[in-house]
């Protein structure tokens, strides 16, 4: 039982590597491309260079949006990782209190 708890801190842990290069690494790739490519396209005279700044105003939504995301993704992971770790260190330090200690049975043996 222990280990299937601590396991789900290790997976919390692991939730954390996800949400970065599974999320945030092809969001900025994205941000950052686009950007780069907003900034060498040409300006429209006639809207006041209105290409450019819609699209910079997008990027810039994107990125906010992004970031709330991120930032609710962390909130939840740190909260889960944090219950997690307790309740692991809680429950295993009961089982082993309970087994006598290092592994052992509970039963006493004559040596």
């Amino acid at each position: 039982m222990c280990e299937s708890i601590c396991s789900a801190y290790d997976c919390c842990v692991r939730f954390f590597v996800w949400v970065w290069t599974a999320i945030w690494e092809p969001v900025w790739s994205w941000i950052s491309s686009t950007y780069q490519s907003c900034s060498e396209e040409s300006c429209i005279w006639w809207c006041l260079c209105c290409n450019k700044w819609v699209c910079v105003i997008f990027l810039i939504i994107i990125w906010v949006l992004t970031w709330v995301l991120m930032l609710v993704l962390w909130v939840f992971a740190v909260v889960w990782c944090i219950v997690c770790g307790i309740f692991c260190l809680i429950i295993c330090g009961i089982l082993q209190f309970g087994s006598g200690g290092s592994g052992s049975s509970g039963q006493i043996t004559n040596s």
